[in-house]
């Protein structure tokens, strides 16, 4: 499972009822075949679909208890040794989950759809799928998707998760079923987040800025990015550990080249990933600051915790001058939306700054 404190009791303290619905309809017999995890916070969506896997093969006879966590699927669910859960994710570098040639061409919707045609060899014969980032697939792949839904191997349940669900086809939509997790906050948890923070304070504040302390800025966001980069490597590296490790034990040059190209692929959706993150909490940080100066109460915001570093503060941003900060920040945002150069846009912006 998930190394985050998303477990089982986060999930019956904060959200009892969706718990207790879903171990009720197992009890009952009325488990969807489809299921659509809706969370603002990536870590809570991955971590319930784990937990929704094991609610959905536990064996527990106490309907209360369910996941146990003991059973032999509960227990092979969390080690991740479960042999008939297939999960996919967007690892291309177009963090887009396509279609695919064929059966063989892996991480693609048709690769993901044949392993629930194979002989089961669980014990319980269940086959879980789990599509993280469900809105990254394309739209002709999840018309091929749709069949299966439709009409699901026997035994199978899939789950999706999702930031933002609407942008799935309404055929998809309404063939699942609904587990909203909202928080209305985000996690930031990522390398840098403080400096990041701090420097938005140093950028904020009311002395003059010169065109030095804009390249430095700009400098210091820059290496920031970098920081992103080596932490998603690292976060792809552990989970392709042992695809790594056998690769020289592989005599075929295509597929060994097969693999480093799927790992290359999956650090860049992984840093793409984090960067839009990071975007966000740079977003989020201008917004919250221009909510103050509207005369929001700080206990009503988001992500309070964010922008501590302006509310303890002496600087106090007028609604116009905090209003302007918020444009040049979702112009940063627009611009690497678009591809546009990475130092250019964050130059472009720090240089904005200080005008």
């Amino acid at each position: 499972m998930l190394e985050t404190p998303y477990n089982r009791t986060y999930f019956e303290d904060n959200f009892p009822f969706i718990v207790k619905t879903l171990q009720n309809v197992k009890k009952n017999g009325r488990l969807s075949h489809a299921y659509i995890v809706y969370s603002d916070n990536s870590d809570i969506r991955k971590s319930f679909a784990t937990i929704l896997a094991q609610i959905i093969l536990c064996k527990e006879k106490d309907i209360d208890t369910v996941p146990c966590g003991s059973c032999v699927s509960c227990t092979k669910i969390t080690k991740g040794t479960y042999s008939d859960l297939y999960a996919l994710e967007p690892i291309s570098k177009s963090r887009q989950i396509v279609i695919g040639k064929d059966q063989d061409d892996t991480d693609t919707i048709r690769w993901f759809l044949a392993r629930f045609y194979l002989s089961s060899i669980s014990e319980t014969g269940g086959k879980i799928g789990i599509i993280h980032d469900a809105d990254r697939i394309t739209v002709q792949a999840q018309n091929a998707f749709l069949k299966n839904l439709e009409e699901p191997p026997k035994k199978t349940s899939f789950i999706l998760t999702s930031g933002n669900p609407h942008t799935l086809l309404p055929t998809i939509i309404s063939r699942c079923q609904f587990v909203p997790l909202l928080t209305n906050k985000c996690s930031y948890n990522f390398t840098d987040c403080t400096n990041l923070h701090n420097l938005l304070m140093e950028i904020i504040s009311p002395q003059k800025k010169s065109l030095s302390f804009a390249v430095n800025a700009a400098d210091s966001l820059i290496n920031m990015l970098d920081n992103l980069r080596k932490e998603a490597e690292r976060s792809v590296t552990k989970r392709w550990k042992d695809h790594l490790a056998n690769l020289e034990n592989l005599e075929s040059v295509t597929a060994r080249k097969r693999i480093t190209t799927r790992y290359d692929a999956a650090v860049v959706a992984e840093y793409r990933l984090l960067r839009e993150l990071f975007l966000n909490a740079i977003y989020s940080w201008f917004a919250q600051v221009f909510q103050i100066t509207c005369e929001v109460d700080s206990s009503l915001l988001a992500n309070p915790e964010i922008i501590s570093n302006y509310l303890e503060s002496d600087v106090k941003l007028n609604q116009n001058k905090s209003s302007w900060f918020l444009d040049k920040a979702e112009k940063l945002i627009a611009n690497l939306k678009w591809n546009i150069d990475e130092k250019l846009a964050i130059q472009e912006f720090c240089l904005n700054l200080i005008n």
